[in-house]
């Protein structure tokens, strides 16, 4: 039993007559005047009709508690939100966007919405303004409107539960459309359904029943509080049809324009009258942990300038060998890896800010795109900074620094680069996300594996003992930081776009450059640097023009 009464039928609570009444005024102006504008419009007002009537028809025959209200229409000064349907059931509230469109609807891996159908034998394919956009509009007027009644503690506990208790819904209401939604986002793929599957969609999605008879239809009334009655407007035949149409769309347009311009005032009004002790709290939880974990690193950091000659003087048995080799990998070879990652260090400044605002304004899909950028972005630079070393690095040690030893190090360290400047661009995302005391702790746990390896592997293993460390340091840092991001905000990641392609194209790249170098080395009578040069520039180029081309695919 989901009720403590014997409720077990839907309740229409409220129906539709606007449409209706209109189309009748059109009917019955076009029996005395001719009007194509007014036919056509009154064919769509009809169309629009019997989809609603065929998700009404699923709706009555559910045989399941609900209470059903049709055509709700609210308004908030220069805002307004027309609503299909609004569907009561024990423990959830459903706005639902009723669309009787034909032919087939597409939704793309971006939540893009496209119609195709047949025209008079030609097939349109057309965009089309997401209905999932305009439907959980409906849902932030709706909310706006119950703030305010509410004080400013209430009004928080209602902004964190909102999501929890109501659902924002499109259904197709055309028997005969065909929705295509394999590639769609997963958030929107849930909220897409045709008008057959709206009621196992109800039942599958119900949770445990906090609601009795008395308790929903206090929810109608509350929903129907809100509802301003809609007037029919007198004909014009000077306003043609197609004028009305766009008129509505630039109005809608416009409306959601305001709204989004209102909110964003609003949530700058708010942070703005934060008290002075909030403000303190805010800032302290923030950059405590950041400036803790700067601290944490510098002194560990220091206790490994001192742990590693120590250990190497162990592996060689020689402190002047120890130190040598020292300050030939820290100031010599390792420079060279640190510097793509400048490039990743700007990323990463600019992550923070650009994550923070998305996450503050719950904009899951500007996250989504975001996270699987910057990764592609920062994974690329590291994968063609690794060959890059690969080929070069014995070369650059000896042309720079006239130090084969330097050269060994550079090509033996080069596989670091990908897992350190991943590392690097998810911890600032999850500072981003204000996660910073899981940031710090991420860095300390691969910081403290590194000491481990410094004194496990070095006096053993010598320079690949610290190699190890570093690898199994960096790895676990950014594996700890993956599952935080990904518990966060599930994003996509495509390990052929940025892992198997870039390394092939690394691999070509610097088979090429490597062919040039040679031939260059013995024909062309410029000094090794300048060759260098080129034949890095030729790797970058080469490297550069397949991720272009491999883009516009």
């Amino acid at each position: 039993m989901l009720f403590k009464d014997k409720l077990k039928e839907p309740v229409i609570y409220k129906g539709s007559n606007k449409a209706i009444n209109e189309l009748n005024q059109i009917q019955e102006y076009l029996k005395t005047h001719t009007s194509k504008e007014l036919e056509k419009k009154a064919r769509f007002i009809q169309y629009g009709i019997e989809g609603e009537e065929n998700v009404l028809f699923e709706l009555k025959n559910s045989h399941f508690p609900m209470y059903v209200l049709h055509d709700i229409y609210m308004v908030d000064h220069d805002l307004s939100a027309q609503i299909d349907y609004i569907i009561i059931t024990p423990s959830m509230v459903y706005f639902i966007e009723c669309k009787n469109l034909i032919g087939t609807i597409t939704i793309d891996s971006m939540g893009n919405f496209t119609r195709e159908y047949n025209y008079n034998g030609k097939i349109i394919k057309e965009g089309i303004y997401s209905p999932i956009t305009q439907n959980q509009r409906h849902l932030e007027l709706y909310k706006m409107l119950r703030e305010k009644d509410k004080g400013s503690v209430m009004k928080f506990l209602y902004n964190k539960t909102f999501s929890s208790g109501f659902k924002s819904l499109v259904v197709l209401a055309n028997p005969k459309s065909i929705l295509k939604s394999r590639y769609a986002p997963k958030e929107i793929k849930e909220k897409v359904i045709k008008a057959d599957q709206l009621i196992d969609y109800i039942k599958k999605h119900e949770q445990s029943a906090f609601r009795n008879q008395k308790d929903m239809i206090a929810m109608a009334d509350g929903l129907l509080s809100y509802h301003q009655k809609q007037e029919i407007p007198p004909i014009q035949e000077e306003n043609t049809f197609e004028s009305i149409a766009i008129n509505n769309d630039d109005h809608l347009i416009e409306s959601l324009k305001k709204y989004a311009d209102k909110r964003t005032f609003s949530r700058q009004a708010d942070s703005f009258t934060l008290s002075t002790r909030e403000l303190l709290e805010h800032f302290f939880s923030f950059s405590i942990p950041i400036s803790m974990n700067h601290f944490c690193l510098t002194i560990i950091s220091s206790l490994e300038t001192m742990l590693i000659p120590f250990m190497l003087e162990i592996f060689f048995h020689s402190h002047s060998q120890a130190l040598e080799t020292y300050g030939t990998l820290t100031g010599m070879a390792l420079p060279f890896l640190f510097f793509p990652a400048t490039i990743v260090n700007s990323l990463s400044v600019m992550l923070m800010p650009a994550i923070s605002s998305a996450y503050d304004q719950k904009q899951h899909r500007q996250m989504e795109n975001t996270i699987s950028a910057s990764l592609h972005f920062c994974l690329l630079i590291g994968i063609f900074s690794t060959f890059a070393f690969l080929i070069y690095g014995t070369v650059l040690g000896e042309t720079i620094f006239h130090s084969k030893e330097a050269g060994q190090y550079v090509y033996l360290f080069s596989v670091l680069c990908p897992f350190m400047y991943a590392a690097q661009t998810t911890s600032s995302i999850l500072n981003g996300f204000g996660k910073t005391k899981q940031t710090l702790y991420h860095n300390l746990l691969g910081v403290g594996i590194r000491i481990f390896f410094i004194l496990l592997l070095i006096p053993s293993k010598g320079i690949p003992g610290y190699l190890i460390g570093l690898l199994a340091g960096y790895s676990l840092q950014l594996l700890l930081n993956l599952f935080c991001i990904y518990q966060i905000v599930p994003f996509y990641f495509s390990a052929e776009k940025t892992l198997l392609f870039p390394v092939l194209t690394a691999i070509g790249g610097g088979i090429l450059s490597k062919k040039f170098w040679g031939i260059a080395s013995a024909a062309l009578p410029l000094s090794s640097f300048y060759i260098l040069v080129i034949s890095g520039f030729l790797y970058f180029l080469f490297f550069t023009l397949c991720q272009i081309f491999r883009e516009s695919v």
